[in-house]
């Protein structure tokens, strides 16, 4: 995908689900997962599409193999199978209908989904990220989008990681030579005003 002078963003979640955030309080998921639905609901208000990227295993975990160093311990306990609660998406996470959800079985985003054709078919220049691990998912989907020539945006107050360091070194050392690393407010700032459907701009002329 060639670099483009038009921006065009889009926007992803990333394991937002209730094992893999398991690790976080109460307070502290409610917290993270308010931030990402005020910045969804400003991203929609300017017609920025968005996706979700989840992780799932069918029974049996036929994907993967024990030994696998990140997911492995998953087949070994036998959780995050697709149907079950812990693989679905945060029941907190306001998600339009309209929005894709990708199922994969590695840890980065693109290698087992279909998200690099959803990129693809909006489109996208910029690609934004948000989710849970900072210096697992985030880390390797930023990698993989910088390598077809997508420019990324990480937005460092809706990432999360059980390894605070980890988080810290991601996103003060990382991230910095990769990608923009803001808030999410900071990038919100970006988009100007929001854009007003072919509706609302005739109910504004009446």
């Amino acid at each position: 995908m060639a670099l483009s002078t038009v921006r065009r963003a889009a926007f992803v979640t990333l394991d937002l689900q209730p094992l893999i955030c398991s690790f976080m309080d109460d307070g502290q998921r409610d917290a993270l997962v308010s931030r990402v639905n005020k910045t969804m609901a400003q991203a929609r208000a300017h017609n920025v599409p968005i996706a979700h990227v989840r992780v799932a295993f069918q029974p049996g975990h036929p994907e993967i193999h024990e030994s696998h160093p990140i997911m492995g311990p998953a087949k070994q306990g036998n959780v995050l199978v697709d149907g079950t609660p812990e693989a679905a998406l945060l029941p907190e996470l306001d998600r339009d209908a309209s929005e894709p959800v990708f199922t994969k079985v590695r840890v980065n985003a693109f290698t087992t989904t279909g998200l690099a054709s959803w990129v693809s078919a909006h489109q996208t220049t910029e690609l934004v990220m948000c989710g849970v691990a900072t210096g697992l998912v985030v880390l390797k989907t930023a990698v993989h989008a910088i390598d077809q020539d997508l420019e990324v945006t990480v937005l460092s107050d809706l990432c999360v990681d059980a390894d605070q360091a980890r988080h810290d070194a991601c996103m003060d050392a990382v991230f910095p030579t990769l990608a923009r690393v803001m808030p999410s407010d900071e990038w919100l700032a970006t988009l100007g005003s929001p854009q007003k459907t072919a509706a609302g701009a005739l109910r504004g002329l009446l």
